[in-house]
């Protein structure tokens, strides 16, 4: 309950409380006064930053995202997606390395909106950047999935065993990040996974939904 208030708290404006917010206010304003206690809260969970992640995973102090590493036939393909509350962005990263390298979507063919760029550390990596910046009510959307997130128990009674990793998958990663501290948002419990793939599901149709728009 404590770590719900807290969120709850952290992620609305002063306007609006954990369930979904009225539809009819126009601006959401990201609270960073009350992250102190929070982070302290997470800050034993923090990680390291990992190489393979992009620019905008790095600089990343306040957001979210999920990473995806594919493994057996998608080896080497790998994919972030996220929102930067800081900016009020969501990005998404599709990168290539290894054998998909050749494989590379053709500049001609990529969407208006992408960039294409290469990177050689630490490994030989080509990465498709889309950015959008997200309107006052999508921000408002994001923030009431996060916090029905936390409404909820993350993980299954210890007698149960979390469902496998995706056999096409080397790792998936759910991380939330805070002024010096990171946490993941690991689920096992039904409810919770519902809820983080409705997070990760809003995002994604968030984005293709700007492209589709895009004259």
């Amino acid at each position: 309950m404590r770590l719900l208030v807290l969120a709850a708290a952290l992620l609305c404006s002063s306007a609006l409380n954990a369930a979904c917010p009225d539809r009819s206010v126009s601006r959401l304003e990201v609270r960073t006064v009350q992250l102190t206690e929070l982070a302290q809260l997470l800050n034993e969970a923090a990680t390291n930053p990992d190489p393979l992640d992009p620019t905008e995973v790095a600089v990343l102090k306040f957001g979210l995202y999920e990473r995806w590493i594919g493994g057996y036939a998608n080896d080497g393909l790998l994919s972030w997606v996220g929102v930067n509350f800081g900016t009020g962005e969501i990005f998404r990263v599709k990168g290539y390395a290894g054998p998909w390298l050749s494989r590379l979507p053709a500049t001609d063919t990529m969407q208006q909106a992408a960039t294409l760029r290469r990177r050689s550390r630490p490994i030989e990596l080509a990465e498709v950047v889309t950015v959008h910046a997200m309107t006052p009510q999508e921000l408002q959307g994001l923030v009431c999935l996060v916090n029905d997130f936390y409404k909820v128990p993350p993980d299954l009674p210890s007698n149960n065993q979390p469902p496998p990793i995706k056999t096409d998958s080397l790792s998936e990663v759910y991380v939330i990040k805070l002024p010096n501290a990171t946490s993941s948002l690991d689920a096992t419990s039904p409810e919770a996974l519902a809820r983080r793939s409705r997070i990760f599901e809003y995002i994604r149709t968030t984005l293709d939904s700007s492209r589709r728009s895009r004259p």
